[in-house]
């Protein structure tokens, strides 16, 4: 049986642990959302940043790397299906988590794993989403000055303007309040993609100009840090729970999820051919696409709407963290000044970390090869194997679902090790070459 019921508690949570779940007032019906909106947000919390970083990892890894994509986005949209499928479960066996459920991923790690399964979560979550909002000021920050041309403005500057800018934003609540955050992070993105595309092929050299683009092998070390940065372009695991907890129907989060892929690939995958087609190993040393394509006005364009994007989606991804905060000091999880100035804080604090490591791409490879590879990878795949096997005889897992299930671990475990390994050299490398912006 589940963890809480070897607990003895018939509520399904252990007394020790109350302070896990914090439920809340049962929500209103009109105020939680369907499938497409879900997708929609799924979307949201994904795609923005790929559309900058993707370029650069197919330099790294090659043609290879179009496969590999195809391969994650699968693999990945699979494994958080695996997560849906784990808070059904949790909400069948114990209706407790029908409510309004502040931590829903920790919530699966300790039904599945007690007290070490959630623990792992919360660390894993907050470092990943941490590291991610870190990345996405740098983005912003870095849109901002080659849009506006000020290369010469202090970058610790630009990045207080952004964080001022998003501060009132992180001041909401769950995700079913950043409904319209949701709709403008999907529906710029696919914009921006579009006009990056149609900026890049505008490129394309004729008959007469064509000299022949340059493409050139990888080192180790590079491939494997462009394949963090890949793991990262399906990385809404950490929102997924709570995205799927605010749906009228949960258990279509699946359909949710498969239609956010295929609209994410949509987004990726032209993008990725063009660009590296065009501009071949000119992209090894651009970790910004934006910083290759020439000016124009389809550029400009695509950059304002990816930055609204990638400030859109860092209020949706980073909620939980936000929320995580709140739980450890005490704050309840309704508007007040005590929600302020938590928020703002931890948001200062992000925003010094961004100030203090100046190159996002590293950050992001960084990411994907450790605690996303954990989270959208091993821990969807192990929870929901646990959870099915401390059922009854007719939930195990059959011989062919345990096969996908070591595939998925194995590849994880050998995917983050070496891009972990490949990461700290390539870190240690762009660390001797770019100082913090308050030091220069």
């Amino acid at each position: 049986m589940a963890t809480s019921n070897q607990d003895g508690n018939d509520d399904g949570i252990s007394k020790e642990d109350k302070g896990l779940l914090e439920l809340e007032d049962q929500d209103e019906e009109d105020s939680k959302y369907g499938v497409i909106m879900a997708a929609t947000f799924a979307v949201g919390v994904t795609a923005g940043s790929g559309v900058l970083v993707l370029p650069n990892a197919t330099a790294k890894t090659g043609w290879s790397g179009v496969i590999v994509i195809m391969l994650l986005a699968i693999i990945q949209t699979y494994t958080g299906i695996l997560l849906g499928r784990c808070w059904i479960i949790l909400q069948e066996r114990f209706p407790t988590y029908k409510q309004q459920t502040r931590h829903p991923f920790a919530a699966i790690g300790y039904e599945a794993f007690g007290t070490p399964g959630r623990v792992l979560v919360t660390i894993a979550v907050n470092i990943t989403i941490f590291g991610i909002l870190t990345a996405f000021l740098s983005i912003v920050a870095d849109n901002i000055t080659i849009l506006l041309n000020i290369h010469n403005f202090n970058d610790c500057y630009t990045l207080l303007i952004v964080g001022g800018i998003l501060c009132p934003m992180f001041w909401f609540g769950t995700p079913k309040d950043f409904w319209p955050f949701a709709i403008l992070a999907a529906l710029s993105t696919g914009v921006a993609a579009l006009l990056l595309l149609i900026a890049v092929l505008r490129e394309t050299p004729g008959p007469e100009e064509k000299t022949g683009t340059v493409f050139i092998g990888s080192s180790v070390a590079n491939y494997f840090s462009g394949l963090g940065v890949m793991i990262l372009a399906y990385n809404g695991h950490p929102a997924y729970p709570t995205l799927q907890h605010d749906m009228k129907e949960p258990r279509r989060f699946s359909i949710s999820l498969v239609m956010a892929a295929i609209v994410v690939s949509a987004y990726f995958l032209p993008m990725m051919i063009a660009t590296y087609a065009i501009h071949g190993e000119d992209l090894l040393s651009k970790a910004n696409i934006y910083s290759v394509v020439p000016p124009g006005t389809a550029k400009t364009i695509s950059m304002l709407l990816i930055t609204l994007h990638v400030i859109n989606a860092t209020v949706i991804f980073g909620n939980p963290l936000f929320q995580e905060a709140e739980a450890i000091i005490g704050v309840k999880s309704v508007f007040s000044w005590r929600r302020v100035a938590v928020r703002t804080s931890l948001l200062l604090v992000i925003v010094f970390t961004a100030a203090s490591v100046p190159f996002f791409d590293t950050i992001l490879s960084f990411m994907g090869g450790t605690t996303l590879v954990a989270i959208t990878m091993i821990f969807p795949v192990c929870f929901y194997w646990k959870l099915r096997q401390s059922g009854s005889a007719d939930e195990q897992p059959s011989i062919f679902e345990k096969m996908i299930f070591v595939t998925i671990l194995v590849l994880a475990v050998l995917i983050g090790i070496a891009s972990t390994y490949s990461n700290i050299i390539v870190f240690k490398r762009d660390f001797r070459l770019s100082a913090p912006c308050y030091l220069s």
